[in-house]
């Protein structure tokens, strides 16, 4: 019966899973990491800057509790066969989630509606590299990812 219920999915679609999850907190992101570097946050910037150090660290936005770090997790969701190489995307390519983060968010100052396309696009680019490396027999319009942030603090 399984194999029925699977016949007319996408391989895509097929045998989804969480392949990667950590807490913002655990994740060790400094400001520096963010805000570093080229990101020109123009003549908001002194305004900006401190806002999202304090995000970063507490998770406040001016004085009320956001989001608890330690209970908002970035997740990837996709076809279980993708997990270790999306591990080795978020982990090993660290620089070039942090470029992408950073990219999207510039994207959403500058109030692009989906900002973080431009990270999960980085990501699914990785994932699409490096899973033939690690004998993923997947095509590549076959390999997608799902990004999500989800704050579990409720």
């Amino acid at each position: 019966m399984k194999d029925k219920i699977w016949q007319d999915v996408p391989v895509w679609a097929q045998d989804q899973e969480v392949l990667f999850e950590s807490s913002v907190q655990a994740l060790n992101l400094s400001p520096e990491d963010i805000l570093a570097d080229n990101l020109d946050l123009g003549f908001l910037g002194p305004f900006i800057r401190p806002a999202i150090v304090e995000l970063l660290k507490s998770g406040k936005l001016l004085g009320q509790v956001v989001a608890d770090p330690s209970q908002t997790f970035v997740t990837v969701r996709g076809n279980k066969l993708l997990e270790s190489a999306v591990q080795t995307c978020m982990t090993q390519n660290r620089d070039d989630r942090i470029r992408d983060l950073k990219a999207s968010i510039l994207a959403a100052l500058e109030r692009n509606p989906k900002p973080f396309d431009i990270f999960d696009k980085g990501l699914q680019d990785c994932v699409r590299q490096i899973a033939p490396t690690q004998g993923v027999p997947l095509q590549p319009d076959d390999i997608r990812i799902w990004t999500a942030l989800e704050d579990r603090s409720r």
